[in-house]
């Protein structure tokens, strides 16, 4: 019965109709297996091809009963692309999180060091205009008035 499920694999593998029944790709306990536990699901195997190189495979199962009939089916899909496809993902999203975090780095050095100097101008800026706005020019009152507004805008 479940020698029939192998030819599905002929055209992934790379054998002739002869040699997949000779030497089944999955093996008889896999099937039994994802017969038993996994019908209306997808399972995830290894198929081997006749270059003896194992590929990942999507092995979709289903039943159903016609009169006193009970049938099996199977959808077989080579699925080395995909994993592939999801592995470079994998690493790609790796990478752009590796690349935000240095960006976060970056935008908190870059937001919070010109910050504090610019606190202290202010700081002093405030202290010279309470002790020595009296002694000041009026130019330099002038000055320090628009230095110390433009520092509260930054």
């Amino acid at each position: 019965m479940f020698r029939r499920v192998v030819p599905l694999l002929v055209a992934l593998a790379g054998f002739h109709a002869i040699q997949a029944a000779e030497n089944p790709l999955l093996t008889e306990y896999q099937i039994k297996a994802a017969f038993l536990y996994n019908f209306g699901k997808s399972v995830e195997l290894q198929g081997l091809r006749k270059n003896g190189s194992i590929f990942p495979l999507d092995l979709s199962l289903s039943t159903w009963n016609l009169g006193s009939n009970t049938f099996y089916g199977g959808i077989i899909r080579d699925i080395s692309e995909r994993k592939q496809t999801y592995e470079q993902l994998k690493l790609l999203a790796n990478k752009l999180e590796r690349s935000n975090r240095e960006l976060q780095a970056f935008a908190y050095v870059a937001s919070h060091d010109p910050q504090e100097p610019l606190r202290k101008v202010q700081a002093f800026g405030d202290r010279l205009k309470a002790t020595a706005s009296g002694i000041l020019s009026e130019g330099s009152r002038d000055y320090l008035s628009r230095m110390l507004n433009a520092a509260k805008r930054m």
